[in-house]
């Protein structure tokens, strides 16, 4: 999500038109996980807001190695880069 928003100030009305519902659909049907990362935008730095990323996508326990596909703009688009090229 971008800066001063969350998932759901981002994402959450997706579910209020049949796109955003089909959108969903099919990435629930197509994906093991479908999940939003929350992440404080200006109190910590998107190296540290990947740090928790990561630390929370290995808590999931993967059997191998996960293929991720990333939906992310603004800062959240920061986070995710980080997490790729620094960690």
């Amino acid at each position: 999500h971008g800066t001063f928003s969350s998932t759901m100030g981002s994402y959450g009305a997706l579910g209020s038109t049949e796109w955003g519902r089909e959108f969903l659909a099919a990435a629930f049907a197509r994906y093991d996980v479908v999940l939003g990362f929350d992440h404080p935008t200006l109190s910590v730095d998107p190296f540290a807001n990947a740090t928790d990323l990561l630390a929370a996508l290995e808590r999931l326990g993967w059997a191998h190695p996960p293929e991720i596909d990333a939906v992310a703009f603004s800062r959240g688009g920061l986070v995710f880069r980080s997490l790729v090229e620094q960690l």
